[in-house]
């Protein structure tokens, strides 16, 4: 029996370079070959990478979120406040507000999705390819050096 696992190969059986695209394709992948993977460091840092990626998203999108309700609720104040002209700026806040939750739900998805295509694509090409800030802490996470 041979002791040296195989580099080009997970421990979920599969090749390393799908391992690593599927981690980024289809998420609940990269978490169970997060969990598994115990040899592959390749692997290991694409399932994490991937996976600290779409939380990150799901960051983005929640503070979206939540900027789109405080603009609401300081648009409402100031307009209760001031009255006519307070109104002027409560709509202004209110339209702020819609146009951060409206790049949030568009650009936001539509970044990911590229995001997620082209680190798949590295990740299957067999490079060690990181996301900006995502890809650091993922190899200080995993105390590699990529």
């Amino acid at each position: 029996m041979n002791n040296n696992p195989d580099p080009n190969k997970a421990s979920i059986g599969m090749d390393a370079n799908l391992a690593a695209l599927l981690s980024y394709l289809i998420g609940i992948i990269g978490i169970i070959v997060l969990i598994t993977e115990k040899e592959n460091k390749f692997v290991k840092f694409h399932a994490l990478q991937a996976l600290l990626f779409h939380l990150s998203f799901a960051v983005l999108i929640i503070a979206a979120f939540v900027l789109f309700f405080v603009c609401a609720a300081v648009g409402t104040v100031i307009a209760a406040a001031a009255g006519n002209a307070g109104a002027v700026i409560g709509l202004i806040f209110y339209v702020i507000g819609i146009i951060i939750w409206f790049v949030a739900l568009i650009v936001g998805p539509l970044g990911m999705l590229g995001g997620n295509i082209y680190s798949a694509i590295q990740a299957y090409n067999g490079r060690w390819f990181k996301i900006p800030i995502v890809g650091n802490l993922t190899a200080k996470i995993l105390g590699i050096t990529v």
